[in-house]
């Protein structure tokens, strides 16, 4: 891993992330409209889980839109095969972009929520604002991984956008943060274990739970599967690049 790599991919994707206004959208207009609206009166756990909540949509929003759709627009706009000379150079570039995407979105997302708490002034908030602490960090670090999974995946389709959108949402569901998972379809709730975001949102979940340990190492395994997948997958993507000249599939 060539870490002289990594920070230049991660310092370029900051600067360009925060001239894009989906940014602001997703991880900060988006994350105050929802608090305001639904932590209006309430206090303890309550208020905590939908910091909670809020918190993990605003950093999923930001990492599909500054992380799925990087080498989607590098391939569209024809600078892929300048950071495509070698799979071990294009995974550090993706994993610093990929973070810089996170990081940027992590910290819009976290001045607005902690904005609001200063601002509302709600009735017991310790657990709101230990939430935020430790929820914030636990999303960036698998939100990363999720990205350059999608961003691998999203290469080569010509219909990336509107399968970001997709994915945004089912992620969004599936983790609970949209819908109650007791609210679904039976037929639907076998896949939520699947979604990092559900075992992420369990980490700082108000209360703990009955899962104990198996939370935050359920949490690790699914970022690590993440993470291979999309080696595995750039790897593919970058020798039909070679060979074909091209990385379009479907």
């Amino acid at each position: 891993m060539n870490f002289s790599v990594l920070r230049a991919a991660l310092l370029m994707q900051l600067r360009l992330v925060g001239v894009v206004p989906a940014t602001y959208v997703t991880a900060a207009a988006m994350p105050t409209i929802y608090l305001l609206l639904l932590a209006r009166g309430l206090g303890g756990a309550a208020l905590a889980e939908t910091v909670n909540q809020v918190t993990l949509m605003g950093v999923w929003g930001g990492t599909v839109w500054n992380c799925g759709l990087t080498l989607r627009w590098d391939a569209m706009t024809g600078v892929l095969p300048a950071v495509s000379a070698s799979p071990a150079r294009m995974r550090d570039v993706m994993l610093g972009r990929c973070a810089g995407g996170v990081l940027f979105s992590l910290g819009a997302v976290l001045a607005s929520v902690a904005a609001v708490l200063v601002c509302t002034r709600p009735t017991d908030s310790g657990m709101a604002w230990r939430c935020l602490v430790e929820t914030g960090p636990t999303a960036a670090v698998c939100s990363i991984a999720a990205g350059f999974l999608l961003g691998s995946a999203l290469i080569g389709s010509r219909s990336a956008f509107r399968i970001a959108e997709l994915v945004l949402y089912l992620v969004l569901v599936f983790g609970g943060m949209m819908i109650p998972l007791d609210r679904l379809p039976r037929a639907l709730r076998f896949a939520a274990p699947a979604d990092p975001l559900y075992w992420i949102g369990r980490i700082a979940a108000p209360g703990g739970g009955p899962l104990g340990w198996r939370v935050p190492v359920s949490a690790a395994v699914s970022t690590l599967a993440c993470a291979l997948i999309a080696d595995w997958w750039l790897r593919l993507a970058l020798r039909r690049l070679r060979r074909t000249g091209r990385v379009e599939y479907v």
